[in-house]
């Protein structure tokens, strides 16, 4: 228990220290900041237990950081952590040695005006400084944030931060919170010039073809819908970077931001002992798309529809469905679970489970899903109308 307190007690004087350091800690953001503004790239370097630091920051960076943007987000910063690559330190590592793993990723990614942080205990770990070296030499800013003793180090760097502690494991929770405040920082920064998008902004645009005035949210800019009043296809544009957001009025109506059946090209093929069969003629009309499978209505080219191929309970089928959210077809087999009689004309509707999904297509399935703009096409009324 005594060593457990001692412990926590250590990690608190060594944070309360680090607050004398805040003007450095700021002075490190500013240099991240201006190399994102400027559009270069962060990279972050670090060796043995300091590496998955520089993992975690990455990940923050690009991601999102759980702290409150009041219903905004940001463009994902470029930033890079050189510890990431399995393979690539495994290889490198093998053929020339661990010394060389930082130093052979700064010769092949860092340019002029690049910002590199270097996370580390006293700056010792195999390769910083050479690394460092290479930064420098090739026209990027060097930062460093490291343990009390960082002599190894300190004069290849344009700002180092030393952490008031020898301690590794002091060192490494200082560095977290380092590395929260920089994000902070920058956040902050981004959210005061502007460069947050507000999840709510409105796009106002009027139909090419009806002029109905159109509010769209404006995380839309650039995809495809359908005008509320006249269905007619448009794209939604991309407003200038100072336009207003402002709530939708009254008399506005928001795009059906959803693909119609007409838009969809749908393909299928009975499978027989594994292989390609015979293709299903006629009227093919997406009903539903779901990642567990789909629904659609068949209706025969002629009244004769005894002579054409039907499909029964139980058959496999070969599926690609052409959609306008992707360049690609959606493509897999799946299995008939569900006919059903077509009301009203000669034909039948097939519910299908997907069985086997190639390549991406279960990552469009899933976009299609959760997003709004792109999620199940419209039902049967629409297309009885196809």
């Amino acid at each position: 228990m005594e060593r457990a307190r001692s412990s926590i007690l250590k990690t608190v004087k060594a944070n309360t220290l680090l607050i004398e350091r805040l003007h450095l800690v700021v002075e490190v953001a500013k240099i991240l900041d201006k190399a994102l503004r400027g559009g270069r790239t962060i990279f972050l370097m670090a060796q043995g237990p300091f590496a998955f630091l520089a993992q975690h920051a990455a990940a923050e960076f690009i991601g999102k950081f759980a702290t409150d943007t009041q219903g905004q987000e940001r463009r994902p910063l470029p930033i890079v952590a050189l510890t990431e690559d399995a393979s690539l330190l495994s290889a490198v590592g093998s053929n020339y040695g661990t010394r060389h793993i930082l130093a052979r990723q700064v010769v092949t990614f860092v340019k002029k005006d690049d910002a590199v942080l270097c996370l580390t205990l006293n700056g010792s770990e195999g390769g910083l400084r050479e690394a460092l070296q290479l930064s420098k030499e090739r026209g990027a800013v060097t930062v460093a944030v490291t343990g009390q003793d960082a002599d190894d180090v300190e004069d290849l760097c344009d700002l180092c931060l030393r952490i008031p502690s020898k301690s590794q494991f002091r060192v490494e929770e200082c560095q977290l919170i380092i590395l929260h405040t920089v994000y902070n920082v920058i956040q902050d920064e981004m959210a005061r010039t502007g460069e947050f998008e507000k999840t709510g902004a409105i796009i106002r645009f009027e139909c090419p073809n009806c002029a109905e005035r159109i509010a769209v949210m404006s995380r839309f800019a650039g995809r495809k819908g359908t005008c509320p009043r006249c269905h007619v296809h448009i794209t939604v544009p991309t407003p200038e970077p100072s336009a207003a957001a402002q709530e939708p009025a009254a008399a506005e109506q928001r795009a059906h931001m959803r693909f119609s059946v007409k838009d969809c090209v749908l393909d299928v093929m009975r499978l027989k002992e594994g292989a390609l069969g015979e293709r299903l003629k006629g009227h093919l009309a997406l009903e539903d798309l779901s990642q567990g499978g789909i629904q659609f209505l068949h209706l025969p080219l002629t009244e004769a529809a005894d002579e054409e191929m039907t499909l029964s309970v139980g058959d496999r089928i070969r599926v690609r469905l052409n959609t306008p959210a992707f360049t690609e077809p959606i493509t897999g087999t799946g299995e008939v679970r569900r006919v059903e009689p077509a009301k009203g004309r000669r034909g039948a509707r097939y519910g299908v489970k997907f069985l086997a999904l190639d390549s991406e297509a279960a990552d469009k399935l899933q976009k299609l899903e959760e997003n709004v703009v792109l999620r199940n096409v419209a039902r049967a009324p629409s297309a009885s109308s196809a």
